[in-house]
């Protein structure tokens, strides 16, 4: 998780050679910022704790510290990202390792668009960072979890273009970080849970459309909606629904650590669909 000072060890340990740099989540340019507190309790402050009769906390059992059998396959994972050519080969020397974002407009910008304080300016701009290492912004304002979630959507086209634009392929991609939301018009049903188990249901379908257009990719750091700055419920993504879309990130990663939600990464347990899901930033 993030903190002040940037990023825990045990979150920088997965990207192993790269320092991150604290991204700041401001709101949108046409945002009502005179919503200055939702009175809601971040879930790993809530723990144990619940809301609306769900309990709190990143992890299960209300616990912010990922299970140790989960932390031991991801440590597994990042041990495997390495130097590899256009065609997913290990190459050393001239081979390249791409970390991407995926998600939407806060997305694009704390990843990369929000000027030189944004994420990918800071990493690229750090000495200790790999010099094998690719930061591509696949991010795009304007397309909610709706567009992610269907693969003739031209989201995966233009990731594609921006890949080859930075001189790389889909093939070396090998981590992701994560953040979508919902259009409040694009739910059924609005009500919670209703509405952050649909949400979680798209997540699960892009992170499996994930590993099927990015065959090498391993870990995906997962993030939701800091907050919302307006409640009007006729807005794109009003409180308290973002905030209950955190739930819905904590069960897909709670799904796949306990073995349901056609959510595999581990080959030793079947055809791996899924990158290896983790709270992030």
């Amino acid at each position: 998780m993030k903190t002040n000072q940037g990023y825990s060890k045990e979150f920088r340990a997965y990207l192993v050679a790269v320092v991150l740099a604290s991204a700041v989540t401001r709101p949108t340019a046409l945002a009502d910022c005179s919503l200055t507190s939702t009175g809601k309790t971040p879930l790993n402050d809530l723990g144990t704790g619940h809301y609306l009769g769900q309990m709190g906390g990143l992890y299960p059992d209300g616990t912010s510290a990922r299970p140790s059998v989960h932390h031991a396959g991801g440590l597994l994972l990042a041990a495997q990202i390495q130097p590899v050519n256009s065609a997913g080969n290990p190459d050393p020397v001239n081979g390249r390792i791409v970390l991407i974002s995926v998600g939407m407009s806060n997305t694009t910008q704390e990843f990369a668009t929000r000027g030189p304080g944004a994420f990918k300016p800071r990493a690229d701009a750090d000495p200790s960072k790999n010099p094998r290492l690719v930061i591509v912004d696949c991010a795009l304002g304007g397309h909610a979890a709706e567009q992610w979630e269907d693969p003739a959507n031209e989201v995966w086209t233009m990731c594609d273009q921006r890949l080859a634009n930075a001189g790389v392929s889909p093939q070396q991609v090998q981590a992701v970080w994560f953040k979508l939301a919902e259009r409040t018009s694009d739910v059924p049903d609005r009500s919670f849970p209703a509405h952050a188990l649909f949400h979680q249901q798209r997540l699960g379908n892009v992170v499996r459309l994930l590993k099927a257009e990015y065959p090498n990719v391993r870990i995906a750091f997962m993030s939701s909606r800091t907050r919302s700055y307006e409640n009007n419920p006729f807005s794109l993504n009003p409180e308290p629904f973002a905030y209950e879309e955190n739930f819905s990130v904590k069960w897909l990663i709670e799904s796949q650590i306990n073995g349901t939600g056609n959510l595999n990464f581990d080959s030793a347990s079947g055809p791996v669909v899924a990158p290896l899901l983790v709270w992030g930033p």
